[in-house]
């Protein structure tokens, strides 16, 4: 069993993460409620994406049991929309506009962990 608890700490409210392990993925909760695997076809069954919106300042608790050994690597993704306050970064053209998209000017922070 892996239990690994996920925050941003920059108050992102959505949480990727992305899981890859050698044998297969057996089980698994996310914030202690099930995560329906029954219709994995078996070539997918070693990897798992959970998307988490509204993600507490606490975070999310991801726990996961499978078979096989093996490390297991973990990817978290935390998004936000709006760029970050950088000294220097020139602001926004005023010929230009954001997209119409719900993430208008995301910002995404990436980190890779494995166990």
């Amino acid at each position: 069993m892996l239990a690994l608890r996920a925050a941003s700490g920059r108050g992102a409210p959505t949480l990727l993460l992305s899981v890859q392990r050698e044998g297969e993925i057996t089980a698994a909760t996310l914030d202690g409620r099930p995560i329906d695997l029954s219709r994995r076809p078996p070539e997918l069954r070693s990897r798992l994406r959970v998307l988490h919106f509204a993600v507490p300042p606490t975070g999310a608790e991801l726990r996961l049991a499978g078979w096989g050994e093996g490390s297991v690597r973990v990817n978290v993704t935390d998004d936000s929309n709006g760029l970050p306050a950088i000294p220097g970064l020139p602001p926004r053209p005023a010929d230009t506009m954001p997209t119409l998209y719900d993430f208008a000017d995301p910002t995404v922070v990436t980190r890779a962990f494995t166990f």
